[in-house]
């Protein structure tokens, strides 16, 4: 339907949209996948700017995605512009632009020397920044082993000449000192992929957060339930217990009632005889849902079961027979719509990729989605055993207190 010219150019188009390439891929194409969004936005980046905020929103940010996005491709063009920029004296100003639009590290270094027309100074600082970085990505275990050695390698030659090794056999020794010292990182980190701490302690923060509105609900679930055994003689638990039964059979007769309605529309030809059919079998399942156990709550019946759902609504909380309403409002307010996304994925391969790189919070309700086997999991004594739980004078136990609200 398409010829080899018009694949090329859709092919090309595709690896262009989706390259990391500073302010391009950042303001003017924006063209992601769910997973380079998220860690664009979410692990190495930010998904909102502020100017009230420019060091925490804007620079480190910034930083961060210089040192972990560092590549091989980065090194070559930093090598052939050096190149170029020393025969032709600093006169022509393309590998600088080149530079500038393949390097985010030179970038972030080179920018506010080069809009103040200062380009010998901004190059400087650009290649400050660039080796900065190298030293940075080597140092946090890079992307793989290959490319690991390589910039390794690049680092110690660098070092070497700058601490006066002038034979190439000098710069050769730091060469290969740079790759085995580079390879040793990589593999005392093994495939972990290293994360920012600012990233790390926001998840922390998460999880702390989730924990106490766990255990805050979990304690008035508990008082309001022993007030509905003792004031209105409702057992809450008993209530749930047979709720929960009942929904089991009746989901296993509405299962059985629908395999019987898709029998009867692919194998029936006589229409009249296969429409009765189907009005008598809608009849039954309809009869299935209004069969559900009814009781008549108190208010503190109803109280504890609102209790209830809101402790079994954190991410703590979630068990295997969670609904996927429950595992969608547990989740941080970032997480959800990535959650949404992820989920439709079905290759083995890219579902273990995602993971790795998620919040502890997001894996978890991946993992359930998906009917993997959860991570081990510390228990709340476990936990507060090394963080401070709030005294029982805490404002946050009230239950007119919005514990988001105190968590921003």
């Amino acid at each position: 339907r398409f010829g080899l010219a018009q694949r090329t150019i859709a092919g090309l188009s595709e690896v262009l949209a989706h390259a990391d390439i500073p302010i391009l891929s950042d303001q003017w194409l924006r063209v992601r996948d769910p997973y380079e969004a998220y860690r664009a936005e979410e692990v190495y980046g930010t998904s909102y700017q502020s100017w009230e905020h420019p060091i925490d929103t804007f620079l480190m940010p910034a930083v961060e995605r210089a040192i972990h996005e560092r590549s091989l491709v980065n090194t070559a063009i930093q090598r052939f512009a050096q190149s170029k920029i020393k025969k032709t004296g600093g006169s022509n100003v393309t590998p600088w632009h080149g530079l500038m639009l393949t390097n985010r590290s030179y970038l972030v270094s080179a920018a506010i020397p080069y809009v103040l027309g200062k380009h010998e100074l901004a190059h400087k600082m650009g290649m400050l920044g660039s080796n900065f970085a190298v030293g940075a990505h080597v140092l946090t275990g890079g992307n793989n082993f290959l490319e690991q050695g390589f910039e390794g390698g690049d680092l110690g030659w660098k070092l070497a000449k700058f601490f006066g090794a002038e034979s190439k056999y000098g710069k050769a020794a730091g060469a290969v000192a740079g790759v085995m010292f580079a390879e040793a990182i990589r593999t005392v980190r093994g495939n972990e992929e290293w994360k920012p701490e600012r990233t790390k302690r926001r998840w922390a923060m998460e999880d702390y957060f989730d924990r106490l509105t766990y255990l805050k609900y979990k304690g008035l679930y508990e008082e309001a339930a022993k007030r509905a055994k003792d004031e209105e003689g409702f057992d809450v638990e008993k209530y749930i217990e047979e709720s929960k039964e009942a929904d089991d059979k009746a989901k296993k007769k509405q299962e059985y009632y629908q395999s019987l309605k898709d029998r009867l529309k692919r194998n029936s030809r006589n229409q009249p005889l296969q429409k009765a059919y189907l009005k008598l079998l809608n009849k039954q399942k309809n009869a299935v849902e209004e069969n559900k156990i009814i009781e008549n709550v108190g208010q503190w019946g109803r109280t504890a079961m609102l209790y209830r759902k809101a402790m079994n609504s954190t991410m703590f909380g979630l068990t295997e027979d969670s609904s996927w309403g429950e595992i969608v409002s547990a989740l941080p307010q970032n997480d959800r719509e990535f959650f949404m996304e992820f989920v439709k994925e079905r290759d083995k391969d890219k579902r273990k990729k995602i993971l790795d790189t998620v919040s502890p919070q997001l894996r978890k309700a991946l993992q359930m989605a998906w009917k993997m086997d959860l991570d081990k999991e510390e228990t709340n004594e476990e936990y507060f055993t090394k963080h401070k739980l709030p005294d029982a004078t805490w404002a946050g136990w009230r239950p007119d207190v919005d514990m988001q609200g105190i968590e921003a």
